[in-house]
C-alpha cells in the first residue's frame, strides 16, 4: 500500500494509524513480547467492512485495521538465548534503533520498538524512512551517528506536535524515547 502511493498520507490519518500500531505494540509488551523488526512491510492492512463491500476507498489508510505480522525475530522480553550473546544485527536496517544497528542485541528492548514506531510514522508523513543509504552498512552507520532530518524540513505542513512525537521516538538514546508504547 505504502509503495503504491503517489501522494502524501494525510497527517491525521498517519497519526491515527501509528497510534493503533502503538496500542498493539504496547499490548505485546505488556505480555512480555518484543517484535524486534517493526517496519511497514510487517504491517498487514485488514480492510474494514465498507472496503470489503466495495464501498470504501482503498487509497485511504483509515479504511484498514493494521495487523502486526512476521514475528520471526520476536522474543520474550525476559528470555535469554544465544542470539543475545552474539553481536549479530537483527532486523531491517532502515527501521532499526541505534542500539540494534550497533549489534547490541542484549540491550534491544521496548525502547527499540518505540524507535520502530517512530520510523513508520516518519515514513508515513515524509514518504521515506528516516535513514536509507546506498548500502545496509552505510544505513546502519547513519542510524548510529547521523541526525535524522526533521519531518518539517521535508514536509512543512507537519504540525510541530506531530514532529515532536516522531523525533522523540527516533532519539538516539533509548532513555530519551517514550517509556511505553501506550
Amino acid at each position: 500500500w505504502l509503495r503504491e502511493r503517489d501522494m502524501a498520507v494525510p497527517l491525521n490519518t498517519a497519526a491515527r494509524f501509528v497510534s493503533r500500531l502503538a496500542y498493539a505494540v504496547g499490548h505485546a509488551h505488556n505480555r512480555g513480547v518484543l517484535h524486534r523488526d517493526l517496519k511497514p512491510g510487517n504491517v498487514l492492512l485488514d480492510p474494514d467492512r465498507s472496503a470489503v463491500d466495495g464501498e470504501g476507498d482503498s487509497t485511504n489508510l483509515d479504511q484498514y485495521s493494521p495487523r502486526i505480522s512476521d514475528f520471526g525475530l520476536a522474543k520474550l522480553a525476559d528470555a535469554e538465548g544465544d542470539e543475545t550473546r552474539s553481536r549479530a544485527v537483527l532486523g531491517t536496517p532502515s527501521y532499526m534503533a541505534p542500539e540494534q544497528a550497533s549489534g547490541d542485541i542484549a540491550n534491544v528492548g521496548t525502547a527499540a520498538e518505540l524507535y520502530g514506531l517512530g520510523a513508520i510514522l516518519y515514513e508515513l508523513i515524509t514518504g521515506k524512512p528516516p535513514f536509507r543509504k546506498a548500502t545496509d552498512i552505510a544505513t546502519l552507520q547513519a542510524i548510529q551517528f547521523e541526525d535524522v532530518v526533521a519531518p518539517r524540513r521535508l514536509r512543512p505542513d507537519v504540525p510541530r506536535e506531530l514532529e515532536a512525537i516522531c523525533l522523540k521516538c527516533l532519539e538516539k538514546s533509548p532513555t530519551r524515547r517514550y517509556a511505553t508504547a501506550m
